[in-house]
């Protein structure tokens, strides 16, 4: 499916050129028309021929795949097994993420471009331990880092075909994305009166790309009020980065009794050269006026946008255990490294000028 859709897009870019003289309806003349008919900011015609720049605010939530770990507290006395997995709920919240793009488009509709994006968002989990009476386990807090980026340097070709205002674009990506998560939890085990085993666990989990490679888009503005300076746009973008992934998994587990304690650690990490793919769509609407005092225009985009993010899985497997004598008390610790798979979904922004 990956390869169809980059083929597809690749295909829409090699024939950009017939497209340009199959149809020739869009306004090449907007800016001495008199009437702000709203071509894309970023074409090779009128007066938007030239330097452009485009400052964005995406606000986007990260849904991505969770890994929780998995706490375990067994009291074998009392028969009870309490599970429990920790939870961010801000985590996939909407975040703001800018964006930046700054090009030249010249009158014969080539071009060139620079984009750049990031976003980082974070959530954090603390709850205050309950007084220790008899057996009871709670997590104690933890914390979800998430950043993704890319920065883009492309080639551009604006052209007209049946109405529409387009723009192809082919050129190199960088990209990263990054994914952590840190938990902690704390179990007593009441065995005798006033006497307790306390276990203390925690574990931390994560995944991590960095690459290089291709990236080609689409997108086309399509006028609902010429003299009022608004339009429909859409767009759509592929990217392939070739580039190394890591998975990890670490946990611990440790138990202090009365007469003594232990402990254990472990970890796994899985390294692999991997292929990612991001696919990203938007829609919305645009409103533009052309400054003729400055001989340039400015505009306004609001729409959606949506974001796909996803290479091979990694895999990283990790288990902590501690206790006491058999048949009193065990704390496990379970974590599996997850998936490098992440969706992103929300809206933009955009406020630019081109002169």
């Amino acid at each position: 499916m990956r390869k169809n859709l980059a083929f597809a897009v690749c295909l829409l870019w090699m024939t950009s050129s017939s497209l340009l003289h199959a149809d020739e309806t869009c306004d090449t003349d907007w800016c001495s028309a008199g009437c702000d008919s709203a071509p894309s900011f970023f074409s090779g015609n009128g007066c938007s021929k030239g330097l452009y720049l485009g400052v964005e605010a995406t606000y986007l939530a990260p849904l991505y795949d969770e890994s929780l770990a998995t706490f375990s507290l067994i009291d074998f006395g009392a028969g009870v097994q309490v599970i429990l997995q920790s939870e961010f709920g801000t985590a996939e919240e909407l975040t703001g993420a800018p964006r930046i793009v700054f090009g030249y488009a010249g009158n014969n509709g080539l071009g060139v471009q620079a984009r750049y994006w990031e976003l980082t968002s974070s959530a954090s989990q603390n709850d205050i331990p309950d007084p220790i009476a008899g057996s009871q386990f709670q997590v104690l807090g933890g914390e979800d880092r998430f950043n993704a980026y890319t920065i883009d340097l492309e080639l551009t070709k604006a052209f007209c075909h049946h109405g529409w205002d387009m723009m192809g674009t082919f050129g190199v990506r960088h990209g990263s994305i990054d994914h952590q998560r840190a938990e902690q939890a704390v179990g007593a085990v009441e065995f005798a009166a006033d006497q307790f085993d306390v276990f203390s666990m925690g574990a931390q989990t994560g995944e991590e790309f960095h690459g290089t490679g291709l990236t080609f888009s689409l997108s086309g503005l399509k006028s609902i009020k010429p003299c009022r300076g608004l339009a429909f746009y859409s767009s759509a973008r592929g990217s392939t980065l070739w580039g190394s992934a890591e998975t990890l998994a670490v946990t611990y587990s440790n138990v202090t009794t009365p007469v003594g304690g232990g402990g254990s650690i472990d970890g796994g990490i899985d390294t692999n050269d991997v292929t990612m793919f991001i696919g990203e769509i938007g829609a919305g609407l645009q409103w533009s006026h052309c400054a003729n005092s400055y001989s340039g225009r400015m505009f306004a985009r609001a729409g959606v946008e949506y974001q796909y993010w996803g290479a091979s899985d990694g895999y990283a497997l990790t288990q902590s255990s501690s206790g006491t004598a058999p048949g009193v008390s065990d704390g496990t610790v379970t974590a599996l490294g997850g998936s490098q798979e992440t969706h992103l979904i929300g809206l933009a922004l955009m406020a630019g000028y081109a002169w």
